[in-house]
């Protein structure tokens, strides 16, 4: 096809790998799960030193989570892990095993995997999903003390994370479910002023 020999003219696996990862983050986008997949096989199998190789693994883990393949996405994810330990994608790695393990109920290891996640990655926004991930896991498991402490580390430690509207919501959210209405009316007040 024309799109091949363009790629071919072009020269470098560099290239290639990086055209099949677009082609995937296209398809994946689209909602053509299988296509996407296929795209980063093809990286992961033909171009497995390339740079664009730990990138493919963590979009075809994203790609499977999302499609409800969970332990599709743990393989993935873990074998990225023990491939590729020094990458910078290390952190989404690991957060995308947390949510994994969160919604099987495996909270412990989604735990610990969120822990991870914060710790390997410089993303502020990934930090603060990783505590809220947490928090939310404490909130199902009615530890509310250790789910607002969670939160409370977000909006301390992150006040300008997409994600710090999300904590105080959901801060405000338990003290109403524990009938703190008082604590509850300030939690929401806060969010009103600061976000």
């Amino acid at each position: 096809s024309e799109y091949k020999s363009c790629l071919d003219r072009a020269g470098g696996d560099a290239l290639k790998s990086r055209a099949l990862l677009g082609l995937a983050e296209s398809y994946g986008k689209s909602n053509l799960t299988e296509e996407a997949i296929a795209a980063l096989d093809e990286i992961i199998r033909i171009y497995p030193t390339s740079g664009e190789a730990p990138a493919a693994y963590c979009e075809k883990a994203k790609i499977l989570f999302g499609a409800a393949r969970y332990k599709e996405a743990e393989r993935v994810s873990r074998d990225a892990i023990e491939k590729f330990p020094n990458s910078e994608n290390l952190g989404r790695l690991y957060y995308g095993l947390g949510l994994s393990y969160a919604a099987q109920g495996r909270y412990e290891a989604a735990i610990g995997r969120f822990v991870l996640a914060g710790n390997t990655s410089d993303d502020i926004f990934l930090k603060s999903a990783a505590l809220c991930g947490i928090g939310d896991i404490y909130s199902t498991l009615k530890n509310y003390d250790k789910a607002v402490e969670s939160y409370d580390i977000v909006l301390d430690k992150y006040p300008d994370s997409p994600r710090a509207d999300y904590a105080q919501f959901r801060i405000a959210n338990i003290f109403l479910s524990l009938g703190q209405f008082d604590l509850a009316v300030l939690a929401y007040q806060s969010a009103l002023v600061n976000f």
